[in-house]
């Protein structure tokens, strides 16, 4: 089920009305705001289950989804999982045939340039529909060759009425405090489910970090353990974009940029994360 994000839900609905589909889509927007679940969901009114092939990470969706064809990857996508991909998309059928990659910003640079092909002469009755949260990551060649579909966070309405009808036994009171440190965005709803008070805890304890002088700064991130660091980023992104949303000042903006760029060596360069979060400390 969709919430949210009528916008592409009407755009969409018009496409399939006058058949107008393209055969490559880029769907991007803030991590975990379900543009995952849009995508099933708008292959699934356009073809057979069987029909839908999804390159993803993402283990609940896919156990939700138990009837579609899957591949999981852990750390990138190289190139034989596209190879799969191109293989399943080449298959004769009379039904139209639905690529999904999730995470997109994960493919190789050889796995892209596999994809090339397939972007410039895709297979008839074929569609293609990459998923990212840092486009960027992707070669211009491939951007080029994409309809860009850009999807923003749930408003609070949205996120109280996902919680609502997703999770029953939850006090309205819980639903409220939940949608509100969301920040629009139901994958991180369902980690703050998962274990309420360590969440709230730790993001305590992050308030408490960004009041502290900088000797405790750098005791906290030495504290902090491999599964807490990736948390701890997202948390304080979260933090600083409300601060940017309040303040609309450039020297938050500058922190979060920064941030990024951290996040971004950590995740993708594997730059060890206490060098770059000591020095991150030194900018607030």
């Amino acid at each position: 089920m969709i919430f949210g994000h009528q916008a592409q839900v009407n755009y969409f609905k018009k496409l399939k009305e006058s058949n107008a589909f393209s055969s490559s889509y880029l769907f991007f927007g803030k991590e975990g705001i379900g543009k995952l679940t849009f995508a099933i969901e708008m292959a699934r009114n356009l073809t057979l289950p069987q029909e839908i092939f999804i390159l993803s990470k993402n283990k609940f969706l896919s156990q939700k989804n138990s009837d579609l064809s899957w591949l999981s990857f852990e750390n990138s996508i190289g190139i034989e999982a596209i190879k799969t991909l191109i293989n399943f998309l080449n298959l004769t059928s009379p039904q139209r045939k639905i690529g999904i990659i999730d995470d997109a910003h994960f493919l190789t640079f050889e796995a892209q340039n596999a994809l090339l092909k397939v972007l410039e002469e895709p297979p008839k009755n074929t569609h293609l529909i990459l998923i990212t949260h840092l486009p960027s990551q992707l070669l211009e060649t491939v951007l080029s060759r994409l309809i860009k579909i850009q999807f923003f966070p749930l408003s609070l309405k949205e996120m109280e009425e996902f919680l609502k009808t997703s999770f029953k036994e939850i006090s309205p009171e819980e639903i409220k405090e939940i949608a509100n440190f969301s920040f629009g965005a139901p994958k991180k709803a369902l980690e703050i489910l998962k274990d309420k008070e360590k969440y709230f805890s730790f993001k305590e304890k992050i308030s408490e970090f960004l009041k502290a002088d900088l000797k405790k700064r750098i005791k906290f991130l030495d504290a902090l353990s491999t599964q807490e660091i990736p948390l701890f980023l997202e948390e304080l992104f979260l933090i600083l974009e409300k601060e940017l949303l309040q303040k609309k000042d450039q020297v938050t903006l500058n922190l979060i940029k920064i941030l990024f760029k951290n996040y971004w060596l950590i995740n993708f360069k594997k730059i060890n994360p206490n060098l770059i979060l000591e020095s991150f400390i030194l900018s607030i």
